[in-house]
């Protein structure tokens, strides 16, 4: 007795589609001077692609920007970044890291 084959082709999983991280994180910093929402939408993005510091670390400064506590206080959690200038710009903004 032969065992039987599964005859069903296995369909490969979906592949992630290729971010480029610096270009997200250049859209990003661009976005920093006057779209804070855009800003940290972009740094997000990058940060969920490639787990980048200046990613997270521009995640937190938009939050902050944006007056945004929940964000802020999410993204000054992420590995690196430099959280002491994190801390005084969100001070500025009256939000607590």
């Amino acid at each position: 007795n032969k065992p039987k084959s599964d005859s069903t082709p296995k369909t490969p999983p979906p592949e992630k589609p290729s971010v480029d991280v610096d270009a997200l994180l250049k859209d990003a910093k661009k976005a920093s001077l006057a779209n804070f929402s855009q800003c940290y939408d972009l740094a997000k993005k990058a940060y969920d692609a490639g787990r980048s510091s200046d990613a997270g670390n521009l995640m937190a400064v938009c939050a902050c920007k944006m007056g945004d506590e929940n964000k802020a206080r999410k993204a000054s959690k992420l590995r690196g970044g430099n959280r002491d200038n994190v801390t005084k710009l969100c001070a500025q903004k009256s939000i607590e890291l």
